[in-house]
Order: C-alpha cells, then sequence, then structure tokens
C-alpha cells in the first residue's frame, strides 16, 4: 500500500474510533447524567471552535511549510527554524486564550447559574477554560505532521489516546463520579499526553535538525499574508459556524440547547470522513502548485473531490433516511430520537454540503488564494446573523436548523462557479457532474428503492443496521468503480513512484 493510502486508511481508523466513541458516549452522557449535563459538553465544544480564529492561521502554515520542505532531506534546518518559531508564537495565543475563555463563557451561560449550585457552576467555567487551552496547540502539531506526511504514526498515537479516554470516561462516570466534571477531569488529561506525544514525533522526523532549530522572526514575516488571509477565513467560518450556538444559549432554555447541541454532534459524524480524506490530499495540492504541475494537480483535485462524494453521499443519504430507526436503536428512547430526527437530518444535510466544498476550498489554499473564502463568510455572517435571529425567536431550535442547511447550500451553489472563474477554469463542469453530481443521483435512487423495499416489511432493528452496513459498503463499491478517476483503487495501489 502506498503512503497515500496509509494515510488515509489511519485517517479513516482515527476517524472511526472517535466516532464509535461518540456513538456510545452520547447515549451514555444522556442516560447517566442527563440531557442537560450535555449543555456543558456544547459549550466546551463551541468555545473550541470559536477560539479556532485565534490559531492566526498558522496550522494551515505550518502544514504548508512542512509540505513544502518535507521533500528534501537537507531542508529539515529550515523546517526547525519554522516549528520553532510558530511553536512559540502557537502557545503565547493559548496563555491569552485561557483568560478570554474564563470571562466569556459566564457571559454565555448567565441564565444556568440558578439551575445548578454555584461551585458546580463555578468548577465547570474553570474547567472548560483549561480543556479549550490545551486542545488549542493541538491543530498546530497535527498541522505540521500532517505537512510531514506522517499522519500513519499520528494516528496511531491518537487511536491509542482515545481509547484510553474512553476507557476513563466510561469507567469514571459509572464507578467513580456520575458527574459531568469527570469528562472535563479525563479531557484535561488525555490533552497532555496528546500535545506531548504529537511534539514527540514531530521532533522525532526533524532528528538533529531539530536542535539547530531557533525562533525566526523572518518566517513569521514571510507568512503573515497567508497566514493573516486564512485567520480571517476562521475567523468568519468559527462566527458563521457557532453563532447559532451563542445565540440559542441565550435565547433557549438549557434543555432545548442540550437537544440542539446533542443534533448537531450527530450531524457531523458522516462527514468527519472528509476530514480523513483532505487532510492526506492537502499535502499533494500544495507540492504539485509549489513545482506549477497543474496537469498533475487537476487529476488529484478531481480524485479527492470523488473520493468524498463516493464516500460521503451514501452514508447520509443512507442515514437520512431511516433516521428514526438508527436513533431509537441507538438511544433505546423513542422520545428523545423523535425530538432529534427533525434536527439531525436537516442539519446532516448541511454537513453533506459543507463536505463537498472541501476540496475546492483546499485547493484555493494551495494556491495562497483566501480572498474568495473571506468574501464568503463574510457575506454569509451579514445575512446569517439577522437571519439566525428572527429564526430563533420565530421556531425556536427548527429554525436554526434550516438556517445551518441554507447556509451550506449557498456554499455549494455559488462558491464552486466563482473559484473555477479564476482557478482551473475548464473543471467547473467535471465537478458538477463527473465529481458530485451523477454520484449524489444515483446513491439517492439506491437508497431510495432500498427504504422503499424495506418498509413493506418488518425487520429486527439489528439486522437493519446490518443490511444498511452492506448497502453503505456496496453502494462504495459501485460508485468506485463507475467513476472516471476510480479514487479509491488510486488510493491504495497507486505506485509511490507513478504520476498521478
Amino acid at each position: 500500500m502506498n503512503q497515500l493510502g496509509k494515510n488515509i486508511l489511519s485517517n479513516f481508523g482515527m476517524q472511526l474510533m472517535v466516532l464509535l466513541s461518540q456513538l456510545v458516549l452520547l447515549p451514555f452522557y444522556v442516560h447517566l447524567l442527563g440531557v442537560e449535563a450535555y449543555a456543558w459538553i456544547g459549550i466546551y465544544v463551541s468555545l473550541q471552535g470559536l477560539f479556532v480564529m485565534l490559531d492566526l492561521g498558522m496550522s494551515t502554515t505550518i502544514n504548508q511549510e512542512m509540505a513544502r520542505l518535507s521533500g528534501d532531506e537537507g531542508s529539515k534546518k529550515e523546517a526547525s527554524h519554522v516549528l520553532k518559531t510558530f511553536e512559540l508564537s502557537y502557545w503565547m495565543i493559548g496563555l491569552f486564550i485561557f483568560v478570554l475563555v474564563y470571562f466569556l463563557v459566564p457571559l454565555i451561560t448567565s441564565s444556568w447559574e440558578a439551575q445548578i449550585s454555584a461551585s458546580q457552576y463555578r468548577s465547570g467555567i474553570l474547567w472548560i477554560a483549561i480543556l479549550v487551552v490545551l486542545r488549542f496547540p493541538v491543530s498546530f502539531y497535527m498541522g505540521a505532521l500532517n505537512g510531514m506526511q506522517q499522519q500513519f504514526n499520528m494516528n496511531v498515537l491518537l487511536i491509542l489516546l482515545e481509547i484510553l479516554k474512553f476507557a476513563g470516561i466510561v469507567i469514571g462516570i459509572r464507578c467513580i463520579y456520575a458527574d459531568i466534571l469527570l469528562f472535563f477531569w479525563v479531557n484535561i488529561a488525555i490533552g497532555i499526553l496528546t500535545i506531548a506525544g504529537l511534539r514527540y514525533l514531530a521532533i522525532k522526523v526533524l532528528g538533529k535538525g531539530w536542535g539547530q532549530g531557533r525562533f525566526e522572526w523572518e518566517y513569521l514575516r514571510r507568512n503573515w499574508r497567508f497566514s493573516l488571509g486564512v485567520s480571517i477565513i476562521s475567523l468568519a467560518a468559527v462566527a458563521v459556524s457557532q453563532m447559532d450556538k451563542i445565540l440559542l444559549g441565550k435565547l433557549v432554555s438549557m434543555h432545548d440547547f442540550s437537544l440542539y447541541t446533542l443534533a448537531f454532534s450527530i450531524a457531523a459524524l458522516p462527514t468527519r470522513i472528509t476530514g480523513s480524506i483532505a487532510s492526506a490530499f492537502y499535502p499533494l495540492f500544495v507540492r504539485e502548485k509549489s513545482n506549477e504541475r497543474i496537469e498533475q494537480l487537476i487529476t488529484v483535485y478531481h480524485r479527492s473531490c470523488q473520493a468524498i462524494s463516493i464516500i460521503i453521499l451514501p452514508a447520509v443519504i443512507i442515514s437520512i433516511l431511516f433516521m428514526p430507526e438508527l436513533l431509537t436503536l441507538w438511544f433505546g428512547n423513542k422520545e428523545t430520537a423523535d425530538n432529534l430526527v427533525p434536527l439531525v437530518r436537516v442539519l446532516m444535510l448541511g454537513f453533506c454540503f459543507n463536505g463537498l466544498v472541501t476540496m475546492p476550498y483546499y485547493l484555493q489554499l494551495a494556491f495562497r488564494w483566501t480572498r474568495l473564502s473571506v468574501y464568503k463568510n463574510l457575506i454569509a455572517l451579514v445575512i446569517l446573523l439577522p437571519g439566525l435571529y428572527l429564526s430563533v425567536l420565530g421556531y425556536g431550535i427548527s429554525g436554526a436548523v434550516w438556517i445551518w442547511f441554507l447556509l451550506n447550500l449557498f456554499y455549494f451553489v455559488l462558491e464552486i462557479p466563482v473559484m473555477h472563474g479564476r482557478i482551473l477554469r475548464s473543471e467547473i463542469t467535471k465537478y458538477y457532474t463527473h465529481d458530485t453530481g451523477w454520484v449524489m443521483l444515483l446513491s439517492a435512487l439506491i437508497s431510495f428503492g432500498f427504504w422503499f423495499l424495506l418498509h413493506y416489511w418488518t425487520i429486527h432493528d439489528f439486522v437493519l443496521l446490518l443490511l444498511l452496513m452492506l448497502l453503505g459498503v456496496g453502494q462504495v463499491i459501485l460508485l468506485n468503480n463507475l467513476s472516471t478517476e476510480k479514487p479509491l483503487r488510486y488510493l491504495f495501489f497507486r505506485n509511490e513512484n507513478s504520476a498521478p
């Protein structure tokens, strides 16, 4: 198996581990701690996403710089300079984040103070602040390792730590201390181990060059425009993606907020696949663009887009059609499932369109063109804020999910033509037809046909689950064989020295 295939397979393994962990832990939290306890997790997740903006584009920049330098053995000294420069900058920002989070959480959750004890409230704020800071530099070290094409080793480490975290939370809450605070304690311990492990892997790759590395202002100066562009994109994207939680935290009850954040977490599960593929392909984008091999870049671009479509669309369409059965089986509670089904369906459709524009976004980054994404997110923000506020006031959390769907549909329909008007101009038709359109249509026809047939029979829940898994795998194999680029065959069986 080639390196790209190993990287993507390890990415899948990592995401599968996280997926299985969440499949078990989400109902576990609801049953043992209550739906309201999930509100604290929802706030933590939202704040973690919110402070991505203070990354200032450095995790993307370090990814690109390491991808540029990783192909040359003689560049390890320069790579060490780059890593040390951005690492120190990152940790300085992390200290600033702790102060911000500690004072920001009470502003968002002030209405909850009367619903729980004062000690619980203060403890929740403190542990959220610590955990957000510990999670902040993880993306930096992962970006560096992704650029170095060290995703396999990185994911082995992350999978082991995910297993350890899962065991700690389950055993701890069930046998030691049934309180949401234990969630934060375990995650903080794992956060420390994660940072130490990722940093060790990066230093190991650099070898003796690490000892020669030093902080250099030149690398910040040289990359500041690109980093600033990515930072503005992140700022606007975070505001767009997290503003719903901020508003809902102020406008709806703790119970409704918990339902919404739970639905959001569930809807995002299938689209973890996109990150696995994108993080493996992005260094190839950078390499081909840096060497001005545009024909090879076009080929890699379409293969990456088709890979995401072929894997994500069957999973999303099947999940949406069989959502009542899947959630009832998962939570073991029909009332909880009924409350979540309409929310998860709409949110998952939004996440699907978000996933389909992932590779076009990474293509823009490979060309160091950030302006489109900046304008796109700023326009979305201007439209989103009043729309979200009015929809939440009028329809509560149901209104918020439709705003999320429409926003991501807007990205899919309008961003791609604008992008291809400047980058790879002749490739837009192939994107909408060969890369996404026919896959969406054929998967929908097969899945709807299966859904229609199954509603004539009563099938045991676990048999249904097995059939849906076989349906998903069968569609992926069929769609890959029918595709123009055969992306999955390319990913796992391409010769390392062959052309893209």
